[in-house]
């Protein structure tokens, strides 16, 4: 579905019953009047302020549905701040310090021999030491631009995603339109909800909270995943996250996507470890992860396996390129999608790309995964069934396509920052053992105090809440 930039003030509501439709919810739930925001609130060619606003929307929609986000009427969404949360890291502090920037200083634009653009993303160790080793450079920008220079853009692409690293082709949207993954991923609905095996109707807790007693395992890393599940802490599920010690971390991120969960390590690597989270399964809701296709699979822990062991759950995946296609097993991360998919094209005038000012596609996608976690907990709710949901990035990148441009005009005198005075309302502060911290809170109000963030890894792996059948 394509929303024309004439009709922006429209965008949302329209957006919003293309979600609905997706999730299974009647066109009777669409709020009246019709819900509206208007773009451009930062300066951003794309409906942001649309989108963000429509995913919020929906969620509170469907949690009405679960019985929970304040009963018969869903909550309002406030467009702002819905933008703003869009690059919610931005106003992460803690102990009064501003968090640094979460791009590595190799992150960034490169060109190629063929004087294309090409993107590298180098914010883990092992991707820069990895295109260093590539190229036969140290690490540093000068040599690796330098060296990339020598390399078609084409060959380079290749070469990196070969060997596991995060690169590729800066493409215009009507060369990324002519791609094989592109076609692949454009035969994706915005999100997937399938059956995918039997059990009996599990109705959703009385007493208001939709997601009260809830219990997510959360295998997520880095923003995508981890706002997901967030999202979920915030409407009164338990969840525990699950990393090792092993893998990097993302540091601040982690703090701010953290509210509300618990962090627990477990080395799937370990049969006994593998056992525990078995152990956990047995008793969750919702199982989420956001690793490459196929690796947690790999493990044991693939959707059939998952429900076998625990009738009833929720698979929750999201991937960088859907899980399809030619690039289906690569690596990927939002600013990447940004430039392989067209959006860094999107907004220039001079040729040169320019990535949007908020995380749109790792927030975006979170926040669609939970609407599909709640359309699948309803239908669990109403018909029983275990459950398989997913999105991924490049196809969170083709609805912001489809939704239409802002007139340029109008975004180039658009704000780069909300005032002080916008913001207080949106954010919040908790004392934790990270000590004070401060967040941007989340566009629906959280139906409970919240858990401070805290270090990965610094509780058991146990669930919160009392035992639960």
């Amino acid at each position: 579905m394509t929303v024309p930039a004439a009709s922006a003030p429209e965008s949302t509501h329209a957006v919003l019953g293309q979600l609905l439709a997706c999730a299974g919810l009647p066109t009777s739930t669409m709020p009246s009047p019709p819900l509206t925001a208007h773009d451009p609130l930062l300066p951003c060619g794309s409906h942001i302020t649309a989108a963000a606003t429509a995913v919020h929307q929906a969620l509170g929609l469907l949690l009405r549905e679960l019985g929970g986000a304040g009963g018969p009427a869903p909550p309002s969404v406030d467009p702002g701040h819905a933008t703003a949360w869009l690059r919610s890291y931005r106003y992460f502090s803690v102990q009064g310090t501003e968090a640094a920037s979460p791009f590595d200083p190799l992150t960034g634009f490169y060109c190629t021999r063929d004087e294309r653009h090409f993107y590298c993303h180098c914010n883990f160790p092992h991707h820069s030491r990895g295109l260093a080793l590539l190229l036969g450079v140290a690490a540093e920008r000068a040599a690796l631009a330098s060296a990339i220079a020598t390399w078609s853009a084409a060959d380079l692409e290749c070469a990196m995603a070969e060997r596991g690293l995060c690169g590729g082709v800066v493409r215009t949207a009507g060369e990324w339109q002519g791609h094989s993954q592109a076609l692949a991923v454009g035969s994706l609905p915005l999100f997937e909800l399938r059956r995918i095996a039997e059990s009996s109707a599990k109705a959703p807790p009385a007493g208001g909270d939709a997601l009260a007693g809830l219990r997510v395992l959360d295998l997520t890393r880095v923003l995508a995943g981890p706002t997901c599940t967030r999202l979920l802490a915030d409407q009164g599920a338990d969840v525990v996250r699950i990393t090792a010690p092993h893998l990097p971390d993302s540091g601040f991120l982690d703090w701010d996507t953290g509210v509300g969960k618990r962090n627990a390590f477990l080395d799937l690597r370990q049969p006994a470890e593998r056992r525990e989270l078995w152990r956990l399964v047995e008793t969750a809701d919702v199982f989420c992860q956001a690793y490459r296709p196929g690796a947690i699979a790999a493990r044991g822990f693939d959707p059939l396996a998952l429900a076998a062991a625990r009738p009833g759950i929720v698979c929750a995946s999201l991937s960088a390129y859907g899980g399809v296609g030619p690039w289906a097993d690569r690596r990927g991360y939002d600013t990447l999608i940004q430039s392989v998919t067209g959006l860094a094209l999107s907004d220039s005038e001079d040729g040169l790309p320019r990535l949007m000012p908020v995380q749109a596609l790792d927030y975006l996608a979170g926040g669609i995964l939970t609407v599909a976690i709640c359309a699948a907990l309803r239908r669990r709710s109403q018909e029983g069934g275990s459950w398989a949901v997913s999105t991924s990035l490049a196809r969170v990148s083709r609805w912001l396509t489809d939704i239409g441009q802002v007139p340029r005009d109008d975004w180039t005198r658009a704000p780069h920052e909300f005032t002080a005075k916008q913001l207080a309302p949106w954010t919040m502060e908790l004392e934790g053992p990270l000590g004070r911290t401060r967040h941007l809170r989340s566009p629906l109000q959280a139906v409970h105090p919240l858990r401070p963030p805290n270090r990965l890894g610094a509780n058991p792996a146990h669930w919160s809440l009392p035992g639960q059948a």
